[in-house]
């Protein structure tokens, strides 16, 4: 059988199955580092605790709208890295480790929640229980909260 033209311009705009599987498996664990040391943290953050802490700051109104977890998370990554929620949000939708910590299993190519979010959570958790978000993440990572260094501001609560 003889290839026209026509034939070539089709098979070329066509996705190889190697983009197909790409487009259809974003599946964080395949293509993370196991050893990164955000994936390493995310395994020994007391995520349930922080629900458990936080779901009782909501007896009479219900769950929280957004995941725990993800909030949790973005005040970490946000202490961790000095970075203000404007710059937050871009860099967790750019890196998979942000948004592996935050508990996805899949990459996103948006941000899930409109970006305030986060600062009506650290407003409705109030101050004490985002430094003691950030506590945790120090003590886990070897670092002093008694001085609180590489603590930054007040978090966003009443911002």
């Amino acid at each position: 059988m003889k290839k026209t033209v026509e034939d070539f311009v089709k098979k070329v705009g066509e996705k190889s199955d190697q983009d197909k599987e790409v487009q259809l498996n974003r599946t964080l664990k395949l293509f993370i580092d196991p050893t990164h040391p955000l994936v390493t943290l995310a395994g020994r953050i007391p995520w349930k605790g922080f629900e458990k802490w936080f779901t009782s700051l909501y007896p009479n109104v219900g769950s929280p709208t957004k995941p725990i977890r993800l909030m949790t998370a973005l005040l970490i990554l946000k202490n961790l890295y000095n970075l203000g929620e404007g710059k937050l949000i871009p860099e967790w939708v750019r890196d998979p480790y942000f948004q592996y910590f935050s508990g996805e299993t899949e990459f996103q190519w948006r941000f899930p929640y409109d970006p305030s979010d986060l600062t009506r959570f650290t407003k409705g958790i109030g101050q004490k229980w985002v430094e003691r978000i950030i506590e945790v993440s120090m003590k886990l990572q070897g670092r002093d909260y008694g001085n609180k260094n590489g603590i930054v501001g007040n978090y966003g609560v009443g911002e």
